[in-house]
This record gives C-alpha cells, structure tokens and sequence, in this order.
C-alpha cells in the first residue's frame, strides 16, 4: 500500500440481521472493521492507536468506499463501538430506504441462503495516517478513523467475527464479544428455567467466538477457575472444557476425567 494519507483494509466477515421485536425490523450489521492482522498489502494497524471518536460521532457506513451521498447507507451505534486486543469492533444501524443498503441487504441474504462455502461481505476502514513505526513504516501505531465501509473485496482471510442472530444492539438480547471476553459469558444460570433452546443456541454462539480468539484456552481455562470458586464445576464441565480446549474426543475427555481428576 502506498504511503498515502488514507487508508483502507479489509477485513471478513460480518453479520447483517434484523430485530425480531421491532415492528419496523430495523436492519443492523456487527463485526470487527479492523483486526491486528497483516492486510494483503503487509500492513498492520495497532488496535489501541485507532481514533474513532471523529467516527462515533460524525461519521458514515458506506457501500465500497464510494463517494458521495448515494453510497451513505448506516450510521454507527455510538455505544457499540471499541477496540480491544484484536481489533475495532462496531455495529451499525442500516438505511432500509437506501438503494445500497438495501442492495448490500439482499446479498447478505442470498449469501446465508446460496453459498456453499459460508461467503460474506465484509468491512473496511478508511481514515487518516496519523503515525507509522519509525522502524517499520507497514505498521500504523496512530489512526482517525472517518468511515467504515461494506465491501465484497477478497483480502485478510485470518480477521474474526463474531454475528449477531436476529437480535439488535437495542432490543432482546444480545451477544456483545467486549462482554464475552471473561467468564461471565460461560455462566450457567442462564439455562435454569424455560427459554432453554434459546439460551442453548446463545451459549453456542459464546463458545464460538472464544475459540475463534487467540486467547480462546485462556478464556476456558478462567472458566474452569471461576466455576471451581463457585462450587458448580462437575465432571461433565471438565470433560467439555477438555474436548473444546485440546480438540479431544467426548469419550477421551470422560475417560481422562475419570481417572485423574478427584474432589469434583
């Protein structure tokens, strides 16, 4: 990438849904617009060093870095809106009325419908190159970010993401990976009482993100401390944290349990 003023990278995937409880069935996207991955141009942008505040409060999403008002398609969610080890994550609010928005929409659809080998979109950042590393000028310590835009670009296959399912920022639930990063997000309470499926497909979509982390068998191993504090770990808790941790079968994970592990 030419050592230009802006900048813009790549990052899959993303999640495009609706909000089951609003009856106008707002449109929202969610997912990291910027990871701490090398782009295909060599780049990296230091999670921490990016400035969005310009963002949160003024800027656009837009459709594939095009300019002018007709490719202005959703704001972002000023409280959804952080950086963490990983990356920039956002959520935003979509025009339904917007010709490309409604285009970007469609696609989504058609994409969770028709691809065979689970393809999406993506988002990209566009902003201003505030600082490079004096000693490698590929990696940015300081950037304002302007715009994030939807994009069908092919680029940076090692980003994460984490969806939303058919729930927005505001309403019903909602699975925030900034909430997910401690144990808090393996608790059992949750499935006590009715709704059970629901929470089971929630708790689901927990474990996938911690394993799509760098520091997923981290995460397991501070629930595993956590539930053991509390007095609620069990052999089956331990057996699933084994298979999910070390890639282990059911069967292997019992048997280990079984003859190792005692007080539990």
């Amino acid at each position: 990438m030419s050592q230009d003023t802006y900048i813009k990278t790549f990052v899959p995937k993303i999640d495009i849904s609706k909000s089951e409880d609003d009856d106008n069935q707002k449109w929202y996207i969610a997912g990291y617009a910027s990871t701490d991955a090398v782009d295909t141009d060599g780049e990296v942008i230091e999670p921490q060093g990016i400035d969005y505040d310009y963002f949160q409060k003024s800027g656009w999403i837009t459709y594939e870095h095009l300019p002018g008002a007709s490719n202005v398609i959703g704001e972002p969610i000023p409280d959804k809106i952080y950086a963490d080890n990983h990356g920039l994550y956002i959520e935003g609010l979509l025009y339904k009325d917007s010709p490309k928005a409604q285009e970007v929409w469609n696609l989504s659809e058609a994409l969770k419908k028709d691809s065979i080998s689970n393809r999406s979109m993506g988002l990209s950042v566009e902003g201003r190159v505030d600082k490079r590393d004096s000693n490698n000028p590929n990696i940015i310590k300081n950037m304002t970010l302007t715009a994030v835009t939807v994009t069908t670009h092919p680029a940076n296959l090692e980003a994460r993401w984490q969806g939303f399912t058919h729930k927005s920022a505001y309403e019903g639930y909602v699975i925030d990976p900034q909430a997910m990063q401690d144990v808090s997000a393996l608790r059992r309470e949750s499935l006590v009482g009715g709704g059970a499926t629901n929470d089971v497909a929630n708790a689901i979509t927990t474990l996938t993100y911690v394993l799509s982390r760098y520091n997923g068998k981290d995460v397991l191993g501070e629930a595993e401390k956590y539930m053991r504090a509390k007095g609620t770990l069990n052999k089956n808790d331990l057996s699933l944290i084994l298979q999910l941790s070390e890639g282990i079968s059911r069967e292997e994970a019992y048997d280990f349990v079984n003859r190792n592990v005692k007080g539990v």
